[in-house]
């Protein structure tokens, strides 16, 4: 039982840090696509940089937002979790718990 949860976990952590392997090749791949439009089209390098921009820019906000709303808390026991974001960004005085 201990080696298969250990390989689960192992596993989970490849594919996580495959995603963001993935990730950093797409960002490079986009500066080449940034070099390839200026050369191709003889274009300055502000007119390559606003073709290539928003698809750069949404690939760096899908990473961090993907992140962002992934995080969860879990109670001691690790069988109950639930996504924590809206909490952490603002809850209200009257629906915070109390404090001892």
């Amino acid at each position: 039982m201990t080696i298969a949860g250990v390989a689960i976990g192992a596993l989970a952590s490849a594919v996580g840090y495959g995603f963001f392997v993935l990730t950093i090749l797409l960002i490079a791949q986009l500066w080449f696509l940034r070099r390839k439009i200026k050369l191709t089209t003889g274009a300055t390098w502000a007119v390559a940089t606003k073709y290539t921009l928003p698809t750069f820019l949404l690939v760096v906000f899908a990473t961090v937002g993907s992140y962002v709303f992934s995080l969860e808390a879990c109670d001691s026991g690790g069988r109950s979790c639930k996504p924590v974001f809206f909490e952490r960004l603002y809850t209200p005085p009257q629906l915070q718990p109390p404090t001892r």
